[in-house]
This record gives structure tokens, C-alpha cells and sequence, in this order.
């Protein structure tokens, strides 16, 4: 059964346009034009997610938020909201909502806004249909085997019989795996994986092949296919494989919307910080039990946390950065290696760069540094205070790219 979705929205055009990628993802959907409407079709229809425009005539968005949240807390509710409405939509995350989108609005931002829905409706629903896995292979009898044994397991099953095909079947629906012969007529598996990655990488491939293909089933991987299964297909190995490209794209997924999470608390810092100093004492000899709250506090972010001067001097360093940064003093290439450990990958001339461009920004400005495929830092600069005299430092917040 498929995942409901209501979508609030008196902007036609908006309307339509979630309502045929929401389609496109594999969702049931019910479109309304105006809020009354909405909220009716959520009485009727009891939808396992709602994304709504934040202003509307009559009912505002965040009131169908809050109108929904009262009668089912665990609903995700995604908000639309103008280039400018920024503030306001963070309003809404902190009335309950889960995420919210920009107009004009880009499928690709609202992605891992759904998917991260699509997390929560799962973990509240007992019987899933996660994955839904598409076999493109052109004969039959393996073809046929495979969907039996796939479907005995209790995976939802697509089928194409070619290349041409299996593209046709991956725009329409959202296939989380796919298993692609290598040598097919019409169209080959790789030429069909390439097209298959232009329309959206969200997806594990694994690849079929026979005898003496494996040069080819070596490129494919190297185009993106997790591995490759060899004829004749031995049904232990696949499903072993199986698991583990289930078990990718549950990482790859969950990293992806943790990013978006990371994001958005990014931009509540940004709002509460706005346009004020914060200072920091800790050598004041009164505010000791501050000092210790505050250290138990930076500790507990899940996070790595440094805190840097002007002049590239490290004051400070939590607990999960400690076993690496605590020999040293100052900004230099033996930082810089010790941060390659945890996947930040920058050079010395670049973190510099870096740390001077925010020092020249005002205080409170929050800038978000890509370091890694999953790693990133965020910096904020803010105001310490020692013996009395303010120093203008750098708060470093750290993503690891992996665990140590």
C-alpha cells in the first residue's frame, strides 16, 4: 500500500508540480487549493504526511499545522514557504513542523525533505513494502525466477524485459534496487544504469552478468553499481546482496537527511544569534559553576567542537575531538592531518582562508563549509571574554565523514 500524501497549496502551478514528483516517488496523493479544502481532505483521507504552503488566504499554514499536530502528533508536515520567509518557516519547525521548502520550489531540496518523512511513516507503520526493487532482464526464465523468490521474501517486484524498458519503469516509480542484465537487446545494462543515474542517484544497483563479462560488470561498477551476481544466479548469494544494498541506501539515506537536519539547526542558530554579541568567560573566578555546566554541555554535542582565535590558536576542544587536537596549540599541517583521521579534507592554505573570511563577517554569522561527501564544518564567531578583555573567536562545529 502506498504512502498518502496531502498537499495544501493555492499556487496552481506549485500544486501540480509536488503533486507529479510526489507521484514520481511512489506516493498516493490528494491535492487541495485551499486550506479548507486541506483540511477536509485530511479528515477524510487521514494522509501519512502534509505538505502545505505557509500563507494562505483564510487559514495560514502554520495554523493547518498546528490543527493537524493536535489531532496526529506523528504526522510529518513539510512547509512551503517564500525565498524570504526563512524566519517564519523556522517558526513553524519549532510549532512541530518537520522540515520546510523554498519557492520557487526545487524537487531536488524537496527530496530529502520526503525522504526523511518517509522515515518517520515507516517506523510508525509495521508492514512495509521497502524495497521496491525493479529486475530488468531480457530472459525470461531468470527473469520470472528472480521475481518469485524476491516476491516470496516479501519485496514489492517490478520487471522490464529490456534496457529501454527498465528506464521507462524507473521514471514512473521510486525503485530503491536494481537488478540489471548486462548484455541485453535493445539497450545493455550500462547504458541503462547511465540513464537510470541521470534521473536520480537515490538508488542501489547490482548487476547481472555471464560468463566473461566481468570487465564489463567492472565498469559498470565503476558508473555506480554496488557489485555484480553471476550466472547462474545463485539465490543465497543474491539475497546476501540484497541485504547489504538495502543496508547502503538506509546509510546513504539517513546521512543524506541527518545533513538537512544539521542545516536547518544551522539557520536557528543563525536567527537566535542574529544580530547579537555572546560572550563567553571562563576564567571569571565567580562563574565556576557556570564554566562546568558549559563544558558538560559542549561535551554532550554529538559533534566535534573547537574553538579558535584570530590567529589560528586552539583554546579549546570537546571531548570527541580531545584524543586528536589536545597536543596541540595552533592552526598547522599536523591539525590539518589530524583532521583527515575523521574525513575533513582541507588544506592548511585553505582552512586559513576560511577561518579569515568568517573573522572579516559580523559576529553571529553562521557559514556552512562542505569538507567531505558526508563531512562538513559549521563556524560562528562570537565573543570571548578573558580577564575581562573581549578576543573575537571562532566556534567550529565538526561532522566526521566516519567514526574513528
Amino acid at each position: 500500500m502506498k504512502d498518502k500524501v496531502l498537499v495544501i497549496e493555492d499556487d496552481p502551478e506549485a500544486l501540480e508540480k509536488i503533486g507529479r514528483f510526489l507521484q514520481k516517488e511512489g506516493f498516493e496523493i490528494f491535492l487541495a487549493d485551499d486550506a479548507e479544502t486541506g483540511l477536509r481532505f485530511f479528515d477524510e483521507y487521514q494522509p501519512d504526511m502534509v505538505i502545505t504552503d505557509l500563507k494562505m488566504p483564510k487559514i495560514s499554514g502554520v495554523d493547518i499545522l498546528r490543527k493537524i499536530k493536535f489531532f496526529s502528533p506523528y504526522t510529518p508536515v513539510i512547509i512551503v514557504t517564500g525565498y524570504k520567509d526563512t524566519d517564519a518557516a523556522i517558526s513553524a519547525i519549532e510549532e512541530g513542523a518537520l522540515d520546510y521548502i523554498k519557492k520557487p520550489i526545487d524537487l531536488y531540496s524537496l527530496l530529502p525533505a520526503v525522504g526523511r518523512a518517509r522515515e518517520i511513516i515507516r517506523r510508525h507503520k509495521e508492514n512495509s513494502s521497502y524495497p521496491l526493487i525493479l529486475v530488468v532482464e531480457d530472459e525470461e526464465s531468470a527473469r520470472n525466477r528472480l521475481i518469485r523468490a524476491f516476491q516470496s521474501e516479501g519485496y514489492k517486484v517490478l520487471f522490464a524485459e529490456n534496457g529501454e524498458e527498465g528506464i521507462a519503469v524507473f521514471k514512473n516509480n521510486k525503485i530503491d534496487i536494481v537488478l540489471l542484465d548486462i548484455k541485453m537487446p535493445k539497450m545493455d545494462g550500462l547504458t541503462a544504469l547511465q540513464h537510470m543515474r541521470d534521473i536520480s542517484s537515490d538508488f542501489e544497483a547490482i548487476i547481472l552478468t555471464g560468463y566473461g563479462d566481468e570487465s564489463d560488470a567492472i565498469r559498470a561498477m565503476r558508473c555506480g553499481a554496488l557489485s555484480f551476481i553471476k550466472k547462474p544466479i545463485d539465490l543465497e548469494q543474491t539475497f546476501a546482496t540484497i541485504e547489504k544494498a538495502i543496508h547502503v541506501l538506509t546509510l546513504n539515506r539517513s546521512l543524506k537527511y541527518r545533513s538537512r537536519e544539521l542545516e536547518i539547526a544551522n539557520e536557528i542558530i543563525a536567527m537566535v544569534t542574529k544580530d547579537k554579541e555572546i560572550y563567553i568567560d571562563f576564567g571569571h573566578k565567580e562563574l565556576s559553576s557556570t564554566k562546568e555546566f558549559a563544558e558538560k554541555l559542549l561535551n554532550v554535542i554529538p559533534l566535534g567542537l573547537m574553538v579558535v582565535t584570530e590567529n589560528f590558536e586552539i583554546v579549546y576542544v570537546n571531548n570527541r575531538l580531545k584524543d586528536l587536537f589536545i597536543q596541540y596549540q595552533i592552526i598547522s599541517n599536523q591539525t590539518i592531518d589530524a583532521f583527515t583521521q575523521i574525513g575533513i579534507c582541507l588544506s592548511l592554505d585553505e582552512f586559513k582562508e576560511i577561518l579569515t573570511r568568517c573573522f572579516e563577517k559580523p559576529v553571529g554569522h553562521i557559514e556552512f563549509v562542505q569538507t567531505g561527501r558526508y563531512s562538513n564544518i559549521t563556524l560562528t564567531q562570537m565573543i570571548h571574554m578573558v580577564s575581562g578583555t573581549k578576543q573575537k573567536v571562532m566556534i567550529l562545529l565538526m561532522r566526521e565523514e566516519r567514526k574513528r
